[in-house]
């Protein structure tokens, strides 16, 4: 079989920089190939290649990939009034599994609520699911579908009574893309339902919520 050498070059840095770097096809099989390049590259690694337009120079670079993802949200609150105060504070993280039409992992919130007499706090672990209407690649600015999450946990009182905590939150979520980046803006919107249980008794509550999350794909 007679042997064919391909030479490509590409341009790295800045418009003004006039390092080119040179790869060269050893052998192919089907569509797999062996190359050789005089800069370093990563074993496993996607390359991500985009031709010029006004000549046979590509742009090198590494593809983002978007297999992991942590999820970071936040809450503070601090009013007060003539007679009352209300301080909230609240934290939640999620780690994600990414198989572009659909996305799950576990999550963990803690919540803390003073009224001006004594701090309730909640702990609370579960896990999300969200089904992406559009496929997450990463070349995708927009991501959006339904979404559903569990909780369970714990409710601390100042009293030091306990209750158990039971959050459910069906909804739909936004994810925006900064600058074809790996980070993106979550807006969620759900139908929060919650119960309070203790020993004696039992209540619920339910309405509309929205959340907002800082997501970083790795």
């Amino acid at each position: 079989m007679k042997t064919h050498l391909f030479l490509i070059t590409f341009i790295f840095g800045i418009a003004s920089s006039t390092f080119a770097t040179q790869i060269t096809v050893k052998k192919v099989k089907g569509r797999q190939a062996i190359v050789e390049s005089n800069v370093p590259l990563d074993e496993g690694q996607t390359y991500e290649l985009q031709k010029d337009q006004i000549a046979i120079d590509v742009n090198f670079s590494p593809k983002q990939q978007r297999r992991n993802s942590l999820q970071l949200g936040g809450e503070l609150q601090s009013m007060t009034g003539s007679s009352t105060q209300d301080n909230r504070m609240s934290l939640a993280a999620r780690y994600g599994w990414n198989f572009e039409t659909y996305e799950m992992g576990p999550m963990l919130t803690y919540q803390s609520i003073d009224l001006g007499a004594g701090t309730d706090s909640e702990f609370l672990a579960g896990g999300y699911f969200d089904y992406n209407l559009q496929k997450n690649k990463s070349q995708q600015t927009f991501l959006w579908g339904p979404t559903v999450s569990a909780e369970l946990g714990a409710k601390q009182f100042k009293s030091g009574s306990t209750a158990n905590i039971l959050n459910l939150d069906p909804g739909g979520f936004l994810s925006w893309f900064f600058a074809n980046s790996s980070a993106a803006l979550r807006i969620e919107a759900v139908y929060h339902y919650q119960k309070i249980s203790t020993t004696t008794t039992e209540a619920t509550l339910s309405g509309f919520k929205a959340k907002t999350f800082l997501v970083f794909y790795f």
